[in-house]
This record gives C-alpha cells, sequence and structure tokens, in this order.
C-alpha cells in the first residue's frame, strides 16, 4: 500500500493563478518536489479562455491594469509582457436609455437635467454617516440620489445580496471625490477618473494567453483531471477521486475554503463548518454571443436597469489588436445568481440578453448571432461581508495548525486582481510557510 503513495514536499490543490504562480516561486527556489492537483482538463482556473468562431472570450471580465505591470518586474517576467496590446479602459453605463461613461456617479454631465439637479442637490447634503457597510459608505460619498439611479441596482444585481451586509474593505476600487464629481458633474469628459485607466491583454488568443509559456515550466508538475477526494490532515494525506494518495510536508490549497473543509476526513471541527457555511459568493451565468462584426471600441458596458438580466457586458471582440481585426464580435453577458434554480429557463435568458443587445443597437436582429454559449461558473466572486476577516482568520489558524495553507480568489475569499495574488504567493513564501 505504501508503495502507491505518491510523496511530495508541497502539494498545491487547484491549478488556478494562485497555483501556477506557487508552482513558478517553487521552482525558482529549487524546491521542485512539489505537484499540483487540478481537476480541470488544463490549468489556470478562473483565467481560463475559451474559443468561439475564430475568436475568444473569458470567464469573465479580464485585462490587467498596466500600472500593476510597470510596478513589478516579476509580474512582467511570469507574463511576458513584451507579447501585450494595451490601450486606454472604454467603459459605458446603459442608463436613462442610452450610453454615458463609466463611471456614473462621475459622469453626470451627460444624466437628463432633473436627474443632475437632484444628484448634486442630495450630494451637497448627502448624510455623515459612520459607514461600515456598502449600503451606507455609498451614500455618505456620493449622495442618495447617485445611489438610487445607479449605485443600488447595480450593486443589487451583481452582488444578490443586501448592501448593508458588504463590508467597505474593498471600497478602494471605487472611484470617488468631491472635485471628481463636481467635474464630472458640469464638464463633458469620458476619463474613469482613477489610477487603473489603461488596461493589457495578450496580443494574441484569449487572456489565457498571457501565462501559457509560464504554465509550461511546470507543467512536468501539474497533474489534470484529478479531483481532490478527501483530505486527512492528521497524517498529511490526500486522496484523489481515482484512488491515489499523496503525501505531503505542506499542503497549500486555493480551492475554495468551504470546499476545503468539507472534504476533510477525520478533522471536522464543528465551529469551522459553521463558520465557512456563512461565507457568501456570487455564481455567474454567462451568456456568449458570436455576432457580426459590431463597430465600435467598447469593452464594457454596466446595466442597472433590473428589466436585463445581465449586470454588465464584456466586449472581448475590443481587448487586443488582433481580435479587433476579426470580421465578428463577441458579447459576454455576466449574470449573477445565487441559486442556479431560480434562474430563468435557458430560451427566457438568451432572449432577455438578445434584447439587450438589440437595445444597445449592438445587433440589428436574431440573425446577426452567428453563434452562442451558456456557461455557469458557481465560484465567481466572494462577497467581502462585514463577518469575513474574523471567519478567515480563525480557519486559517485551524488549518495552519496541520501544516495547511489557502490561497487564492476562493482560498483566501479574495476578489484580488492578478498582481494581488502575485503578493499573496510572495507574502505565503516569505513569511508562513517554511519549504
Amino acid at each position: 500500500m505504501k508503495d502507491n503513495i505518491i510523496k511530495v514536499d508541497n502539494l498545491i490543490l487547484g491549478g488556478g493563478i494562485s497555483g501556477i504562480f506557487l508552482g513558478l516561486k517553487l521552482a525558482q527556489k529549487n524546491k521542485n518536489n512539489f505537484l499540483i492537483l487540478e481537476k480541470e482538463n488544463r490549468p489556470g482556473g478562473l483565467c481560463r479562455s475559451f474559443k468561439i468562431g475564430s475568436s475568444y472570450y473569458d470567464i469573465g471580465a479580464h485585462a490587467l491594469h498596466k500600472k500593476a505591470i510597470e510596478s513589478s518586474k516579476e509580474l512582467r517576467q511570469i507574463i511576458n509582457s513584451d507579447n501585450l496590446y494595451c490601450q486606454k479602459r472604454e467603459a459605458k453605463v446603459f442608463i436613462f436609455g442610452k450610453l454615458i461613461p463609466h463611471p456614473f456617479q462621475l459622469h453626470l454631465f451627460y444624466a437628463p437635467i432633473v436627474v443632475k439637479i437632484k444628484c448634486f442637490i442630495s450630494f451637497l447634503i448627502r448624510p455623515k454617516l459612520t459607514s461600515n457597510n456598502l449600503f451606507e459608505w455609498l451614500q455618505e460619498k456620493f449622495g442618495k440620489q447617485v445611489c438610487k439611479y445607479f449605485l443600488f441596482p447595480y450593486n443589487e444585481k451583481a452582488w444578490r445580496t443586501d448592501l448593508r451586509n458588504i463590508s467597505t474593505n474593498w471600497v478602494s476600487r471605487v472611484s470617488f471625490g468631491t472635485s471628481k464629481f463636481l467635474k464630472g458633474l458640469l464638464f463633458r469628459g469620458d476619463q474613469n477618473y482613477n489610477s487603473n485607466e489603461h488596461v493589457c491583454y495578450p496580443n494574441i488568443g484569449g487572456f489565457e494567453n498571457m501565462f501559457l509559456k509560464s504554465i509550461e515550466k511546470i507543467n512536468n508538475n501539474i497533474k489534470i483531471n484529478c479531483e481532490v477526494f478527501k483530505i486527512d490532515l492528521n497524517n498529511k494525506i490526500v486522496k484523489d477521486s481515482d484512488g491515489k494518495m499523496y503525501k505531503y510536508n505542506n499542503l497549500i490549497s486555493s480551492l475554495p475554503v468551504d470546499v476545503l473543509i468539507k472534504k476533510l476526513l477525520v478533522n471536522k471541527n464543528e465551529t469551522i463548518i459553521d463558520l465557512v457555511e456563512q461565507l457568501e459568493k456570487v455564481s455567474t451565468c454567462l451568456v456568449t454571443f458570436l455576432a457580426k462584426k459590431h463597430f465600435s471600441s467598447l469593452q464594457r458596458i454596466y446595466i442597472p436597469d433590473k428589466k436585463y438580466l445581465a449586470q454588465r457586458i464584456i466586449i472581448n471582440s475590443n481587448s487586443s489588436q488582433s481580435l479587433k481585426e476579426k470580421n465578428e464580435s463577441i458579447f459576454s453577458l455576466e449574470i449573477s445568481y445565487k441559486d442556479k434554480e431560480k434562474l430563468p429557463d435557458k430560451n427566457i435568458i438568451l432572449d432577455n440578453c438578445k434584447k439587450l443587445l438589440k437595445d444597445l443597437e449592438m445587433i440589428k436582429n436574431d440573425n446577426d448571432i452567428l453563434d452562442y454559449n451558456i456557461d455557469f461558473f458557481e465560484y465567481m466572486y466572494p462577497t467581502q461581508t462585514i463577518q469575513l476577516e474574523q471567519i478567515l482568520s480563525k480557519v486559517k489558524m485551524y488549518l495552519k495548525n496541520y501544516n495547511c495553507y489557502t490561497i487564492g480568489r476562493f482560498g483566501s475569499w479574495n476578489y484580488a486582481n492578478i498582481d494581488g495574488i502575485l503578493n499573496e504567493v510572495n507574502d505565503l513564501i516569505n513569511n508562513e510557510i517554511k519549504i
């Protein structure tokens, strides 16, 4: 029996970007006795891309901020920055029956005059709150009317939860400020007014292509089509769905932390189980259309109106020069959900998404649709709830007692960018784990 056990120093669960980055770091340190177990047929996780027609689409809205690349030599080496196409981000909000620059709260110049007046007055008398949740924070920063027209309906569609339950830990992503608000109210403009105004994407293929060469470097250390079945923290053994067993010194998991806890064989701690059951996430139905060419430079459209199921459209055919040159357009529509069973019928979803594209004049009629895919991703966006930090600290401390560590978007339940994931991996290697 012992002869059938594969022994490794560092066993990594999940071949998403965090697992790949960790593997690269171990290889750089000549710690090559590691293995990555990936349940899909190729690594990449949520950064994988899919082909439709001669074009590509991604799992959601993917791009790399140019400033993140410029500030990190290590990231430039990993992604092969010479093969990137960088451009100004162009995003719009579909509201009042027209497209206006995103973010809405900083481009009120384009709103109807009555709306502008209401938003301006509301901004002047906005409440002074001690905000520890998103609902109050948005009102404090922008006033009730801006929240009424866009910020509340959009975020409710995107997060599918009470905004009072969402913390303010991540609001650095939201651009705000009195001078920005007034400038956007009084003057025409289409700037994003944030530090991530320029984004980058692979010259060729989908977002996944950014990491292919790095994956090749550690390909011999990756086992695909390998789903973790049970984990024995006491004896440091992982068993996969085929019955193979892996003995490790350190276990690093990028699996969703609630999934990880459910796979524990004998280390079932009721307190920990109760904690991870409180974690919230958003799942996504991604409806992707291959359509006749629509000439536009738009990359993202945000939709607050609840008569449309989708809250965001990703126009991936505008992500790189090579995709722009193709004689077809790609529209991916994100529909957030909490319970898949409560989603409308497939035909209702398709008709609603087509109606949105027609209203946006991105297609003329159904004949403009050449092909489509509907994908469902259960783990898409981790919700940053108020109690999240307290939950994670207890869970991570418990696992660390068994030389088990969690990283990645759902391993750490953190909606991090690529550069943030790299920082997390570096912190693990430098400060947490003994390799």
